[in-house]
C-alpha cells in the first residue's frame, strides 16, 4: 500500500481529477442516502447490533470482558488521569471545544505547567489508590491460586502418595 500511495502522490493533478471527481460524487450520494435513512428513523450501526443479537454473538465489549480474568482489580489511575477526569468539562469549556484531541492536548499543557503544590492532592489520591490496588490484587492472586483450598490439596496429595505405596 505504501508503493500505491507513492504512485498516487506522483500522479499529476490532471490524472487524479477523474478519480477525485468520482469520489466526491460517491461521497455526496452516500451522505444524501444517509440523511434520508436518518430522517426515516434509521440509526447508524443498528443493523450490525441487531445482527449480532439475532445470531447470539456477544458484542466486542462483552468479548473483552469474557477474555479478561474474572474479578481482577483494575489498575489505579495516575495523578494526571485523576485530575483530567475531574477537570475535563472545565477544560472543554475553557477551550471552547469538545473534540477530545484538542481538549486532551490543552489539558496536557496545563498539567505540565502546573505547580507541584497544585499536583500534590492528585498525587496523594493516586498513592492511596495504588496502595488499595496492591492489597486487592494480592487478595485476588491468593484466591486465584487456590490458597484457601490448600489444606484440601495437601490431604489429597498425601492420599495419592499413600496409594502409591
Amino acid at each position: 500500500t505504501k508503493a500505491a500511495a507513492d504512485r498516487w502522490k506522483a500522479l499529476p493533478a490532471e490524472a487524479k481529477a477523474p478519480y477525485e471527481k468520482k469520489a466526491a460524487e460517491e461521497q455526496a450520494k452516500y451522505e444524501e442516502n444517509m440523511m434520508a435513512f436518518m430522517k426515516a428513523g434509521g440509526r447508524r450501526g443498528h443493523r450490525r447490533v441487531a445482527k449480532a443479537m439475532a445470531t447470539g454473538q456477544p458484542s466486542t465489549k462483552e468479548r473483552k470482558v469474557e477474555l479478561s480474568p474474572s474479578g481482577k482489580p483494575k489498575r489505579p489511575m495516575t495523578p494526571y488521569w485523576l485530575w483530567w477526569n475531574a477537570n475535563r468539562m472545565a477544560m472543554a469549556q475553557q477551550l471552547g471545544a469538545t473534540d477530545a484531541p484538542s481538549v486532551a492536548a490543552h489539558a496536557g499543557k496545563v498539567w505540565s505547567t502546573m505547580d507541584p503544590a497544585e499536583r500534590k492532592p492528585w498525587e496523594e489520591q493516586a498513592a492511596k489508590q495504588r496502595a488499595e490496588h496492591a492489597v486487592a490484587l494480592a487478595e485476588w492472586k491468593r484466591g486465584k491460586s487456590g490458597v484457601e483450598n490448600n489444606e484440601e490439596n495437601v490431604e489429597k496429595n498425601e492420599n495419592d502418595c499413600d496409594e502409591d505405596r
